[in-house]
């Protein structure tokens, strides 16, 4: 954004006798704040999602606990994980959106875009490959995820779902504003 922004305003106060970095915060910051914004909202979406699939690997947070009900077939409590999960992505996305918007002024192309990445994201979708799974498993893991075990969620130790929910979320801001200050 910064190699694409109009040089005008900037040499004009360089010109004028302005330091370089006033110049900057002058002229260059303003006009492409935006979408710096707009970047750094799509990047803590996208975090959020990556550092469940991390934890899910073993990084922490509440992909490690979605990996050990997964690995013990406790599927009501899986269901419980990834409705909570679901739940926080959702909110995540209408934050970001809501800051979009009133960063950019412009809900008619937000939506548009997000019509079309739906669209999209729904078409190139393979279909599921079941025949390598019984309908007894496939009956468990929808039994488990319309009937989820809320004890789980209830916890208050380190092992309850809130707890590993913000850990995960925690993982996705740091390393949202770590990339934000290496990319600054």
């Amino acid at each position: 954004d910064i190699e694409s922004a109009p040089q005008g305003p900037y040499l004009a106060l360089r010109a004028m006798g302005a330091a370089s970095a006033q110049a900057f915060f002058r002229s260059t910051l303003p006009e492409i704040l935006p979408a710096y914004l707009t970047n750094a909202l799509y990047l803590l979406e996208g975090n959020v999602r990556h550092s469940a699939i991390l934890g899910y690997v073993g990084a922490g947070g509440i992909g490690l606990l979605l990996n050990e009900k997964v690995s013990w077939r406790e599927y009501d409590k899986v269901g419980t994980i990834l409705l909570l999960l679901f739940a926080v992505v959702y909110l995540m996305e209408h934050l970001s959106t809501w800051l979009t918007r009133l960063v950019q002024q412009e809900r008619r192309l937000l939506a548009g875009a997000a019509a079309a990445l739906v669209l999209f994201c729904t078409v190139t979708l393979p279909p599921p490959d079941l025949s390598r799974t019984s309908m007894q498993m496939v009956k468990t893991l929808f039994t488990g995820l319309l009937h989820p075990n809320w004890e789980l969620f209830f916890r208050l130790d380190s092992s309850g779902l809130a707890y590993l929910l913000l850990e995960t979320v925690a993982i996705a801001l740091v390393g949202t504003c770590v990339g934000a200050v290496f990319s600054v």
